[in-house]
């Protein structure tokens, strides 16, 4: 996570109604063996919002365009939420309709946007 100076924070304040981006970032194997099934969890803090994820992934030689299938098995993008009896469920993007859309920069580098507010309020 960074400040608003782009510098590395551990902890950040949010005013309420004010919108604030932050990724996640880092994920490497330092094993000596493929990692399968990984996962990364976040937890929003209560009455926070999630307006939209994003996934980019960084083109490394000219004859490959990155594609979510390149990391990703199944779908990457999955929410759990508790239900009424305080269970919980595990819903991914594409079962709430929520389809990525994807953009490419000038160096290759490919980035797909899920936005997800108004598939959150319908669920919820």
């Amino acid at each position: 996570m960074e400040d608003g100076n782009d510098t590395p924070a551990d902890d950040k304040g949010v005013a309420i109604g004010a919108t604030d981006s932050y990724y996640l970032d880092g994920f490497n194997n330092t094993g000596n063996v493929p990692v399968f099934n990984a996962v990364s969890t976040d937890t929003l803090p209560e009455k926070f919002n999630l307006d939209q994820l994003q996934i980019t992934l960084n083109k490394k030689d000219a004859e490959h365009t990155p594609a979510l299938s390149d990391w990703f098995k199944n779908q990457p993008v999955q929410f759990e939420f508790l239900n009424d009896q305080g269970e919980e469920v595990q819903v991914f993007a594409d079962e709430l309709g929520i389809t990525p859309q994807d953009s490419t920069d000038e160096k290759g580098n490919v980035t797909w946007t899920y936005a997800v507010t108004q598939a959150m309020d319908a669920f919820l």
